[in-house]
């Protein structure tokens, strides 16, 4: 039997707690997951992630898994785009995120702050890699408002305060599903993959008991489990949540986690948080 005691958090919460009990040998943390895969690239160069494979994930995609087995992609969240039809009509909504940047939306749009939130920043990355600096300058004299995380925007698309917004397809299909007024738009350029991440810590005492976590994880059971949870799994065999689109077009998106993205370098990605927040902020 495999004791266990887990600890539920933002991201950033989960992989700064994981990152500071690598420091201390005897730490109880054996094994973690969370939504910044930088986190897992960095400890994985740390040689601070033991390297397994489960054989329930054989089946994942190569560019979902390190190649080292130090971590693997246990599920996949989706940015989308979401919107009040009693504020917009649908006829005229946007239809890339690259429309985003167009001055009709000018005070109407919400994004996550990469500052504060995973998800915004894993979004800024590849919006960035696709688009350029130029599109969030845009998006600034647009009078885009950039506060909180993923929720906050959901909520502010619900209260009509910022009718349209970018966030994750699981915040926002159960919200359409309470208010049917939020309609969800799938961009023609592409969802944004948001991966989250699981890994073993290299200092656990005993691999064995953590290697079963991982291996359940990426089995049927879980994976259901975080489908109901309208977020996709990596097993090709599993569905995709209900309402959203199929798994492979997530896959085929030109936002991608490429391996140039994933060795950017922790000074680089710091210089990437300050010029958004010079064009955004100041």
């Amino acid at each position: 039997e495999v004791g266990r005691r887990w600890i539920q958090a933002p991201a950033e919460a989960i992989t700064a707690k994981g990152g500071a009990e690598v420091l201390h040998w005897g730490a109880r943390a054996q094994a973690g997951s969370a939504g910044d895969r930088f986190f897992f690239e960095d400890m994985a160069r740390r040689g601070a992630l033991h390297s397994f494979s489960p054989s329930s994930a054989k089946d994942i995609a190569p560019d979902l898994k390190h190649p080292d087995g130090a971590y693997g992609v246990v599920a996949v969240g989706a940015m989308g785009i979401g919107l009040s039809s009693e504020v917009l009509p649908l006829a005229q909504a946007p239809k890339k995120l690259a429309d985003l940047a167009d001055p009709r939306w000018n005070g109407k749009l919400s994004i996550s702050n990469p500052l504060a939130s995973a998800e915004g920043f894993s979004s800024l990355v590849l919006l960035h890699s696709q688009f350029g600096w130029d599109y969030f300058a845009k998006l600034r004299r647009g009078k885009t408002l950039v506060e909180g995380g993923s929720l906050a925007v959901a909520r502010r698309i619900q209260g009509r305060e910022r009718p349209l917004g970018v966030a994750p397809l699981d915040l926002l299909l159960p919200l359409s599903k309470e208010s049917p007024e939020i309609k969800i738009l799938i961009p023609e350029d592409g969802l944004i993959p948001l991966p989250i991440s699981i890994a073993i810590l290299r200092h656990s005492l005993s691999a064995s008991g953590p290697e079963k976590v991982v291996e359940w994880m990426f089995g049927r059971r879980a994976q259901f489990g975080f489908v109901k949870r309208y977020l996709y799994s990596p097993l090709p065999s599993v569905p995709a949540p209900n309402l959203a689109p199929p798994f492979a077009k997530l896959l085929e998106s030109p936002f991608k986690w490429t391996p140039a993205i994933l060795e950017t370098p922790l000074d680089q990605r710091i210089a990437l948080k300050e010029k958004f927040a010079e064009i955004m902020f100041e």
